[in-house]
């Protein structure tokens, strides 16, 4: 049988290497590719397809994303592309400058690292002195005058000083476009420096589109453990659901992922991991109904179970196998059982 790309299921198609993980989170020694010679199981169309929208939405408008720059494989310098609408960063209310939204921006001369600047907002004090804060395009859809608890006097404005006076001058427009005006602008004090550790709020949605990016890496590791003793695995119909959901969106994304509360490796807890790397895991479950679970945690941080079928036929076979990709010795290596497990030297605090 000529060989199928494993997403579209076409035949006499180039195959490209895909990685189980992708080059965006680092590169490994013994890092795992469905590669042409070994495993001819993604074409080019939808390899290209994958990079230019799940694998890129995953590393650049994300929590993962996010992390990438922590661990210090994403160019800092590029950060201008990085964060969309998906990630929300501010500062904490309990804080000096109450629930200020941020942006990252490229370091400051001499610095590794990553500069913070206030997106263009206005924030408004409470009656119960707490403050809420409105970018742009969240102030052209409310009017802050319809929360009875809002005091619309002494108000503040927050722009970056790479957005110019001319943000200042579209706040107060809009402003006055509510029927909000004042004359006396205070100008406000900046907010902490590059080196100054802060303390803040990351709201980011699970879109479809994460979701899908993280299913593919749980279908690429199914299919790079699975093909070698049996070529035909990847290609049963029981995947179909899962394979159309990836490459076409098909399906609602909470049928294929949820968030576990739990960590893959056993003690790790909710701050301290013992792995600092990339954790996927595989399990052909033998009760009924015999589901193909995944478990995908980039950078060990929050653990995905991605559910690739929820019935498989045939025979059972004893399919259970986990990798851990190192980013400290830069290596990947197998989690054969929590007997054999591959343990680092040190716990990692997450950030």
């Amino acid at each position: 049988m000529e060989p199928r790309c494993v997403y579209c299921l076409n035949e006499g198609v180039p195959f490209t290497k895909e990685h189980v993980i992708p080059r965006a989170f680092g590169t490994f020694e013994n890092n795992l590719t469905l590669a042409p010679e070994e495993r001819p199981t993604v074409c080019g169309d939808c390899n290209q397809l994958f990079g230019d929208t799940l694998d890129l939405e995953l590393g650049r408008d994300s929590l993962e994303g996010l992390q990438r720059f922590h661990e210090k494989v994403a160019d800092p310098t590029k950060i201008e592309k990085y964060f969309g609408s998906n990630l929300q960063v501010r500062l904490p209310q309990d804080g000096p400058y109450g629930p200020v939204q941020i942006r990252f921006v490229e370091p400051r001369p001499n610095s590794s690292v990553l500069g913070i600047e206030p997106v263009p907002q206005v924030c408004f004090r409470r009656r119960d002195d707490t403050w809420i804060c409105y970018t742009e395009d969240e102030l052209a859809e409310v009017d802050p005058k319809n929360d009875p608890d809002l005091v619309t006097e002494g108000f503040k404005l927050y722009y970056a000083a790479s957005d110019g006076e001319e943000a200042e001058e579209r706040l107060v427009d809009l402003l006055a476009t509510k029927g909000i005006t004042f004359e006396n602008r205070t100008p406000i004090e900046g907010l902490p420096g590059d080196e100054t550790e802060i303390t803040a709020d990351i709201e980011s949605e699970l879109t479809g589109v994460l979701s899908r990016a993280l299913a593919k890496i749980a279908f690429n590791y199914m299919t790079w453990v699975a093909y070698p003793d049996d070529p035909t695995f990847p290609y049963k119909e029981e995947f179909d659901p899962v394979r159309n959901f990836i490459r076409e969106g098909d399906g609602r994304a909470a049928d294929f992922l949820d968030v576990r509360d739990e960590p893959i490796l056993t003690g790790d807890g909710d701050r301290i991991r013992r792995a600092n790397g990339h954790l996927v895991t595989l399990k052909w479950q033998a009760t009924y109904p015999g589901g193909v679970i995944s478990l995908v945690s980039p950078f060990n941080m929050i653990t995905y179970r991605v559910i690739l079928a929820r019935h498989m036929s045939g025979v059972w076979r004893d399919i259970q196998s986990g990798y851990y990709w190192n980013l400290w010795s830069g290596a990947a290596g197998r989690l054969r059982s929590e007997r054999d497990e591959i343990i680092p030297p040190r716990p990692y605090q997450l950030p």
